[in-house]
């Protein structure tokens, strides 16, 4: 892993994401709504928001989504 990586997880708190890379959540709205999945409801928050990082072996793949996801770079 290159060293501007290991600043950056110990800067921000980064903790290991299960798919990979690295993350810590920074934000959760209060707001929740209601979703019909699978013959049972499940709440959800209605925007959350999280810092993910690479170390730059790592790669991320396109994945199918059931909502809206923004990136900033």
């Amino acid at each position: 892993m290159n060293e501007k990586a290991k600043y950056y997880i110990k800067k921000l708190e980064l903790i290991k994401h299960p798919e990979g890379g690295y993350y810590r959540e920074v934000y959760r709205s209060g707001e929740m709504f209601f979703v019909d999945q699978l013959k049972k409801t499940l709440r959800r928050n209605a925007s959350t928001s999280i810092y993910f990082l690479l170390d730059g072996k790592q790669i991320s793949k396109l994945q199918r989504l059931k909502s809206y996801e923004l990136w900033h770079f």
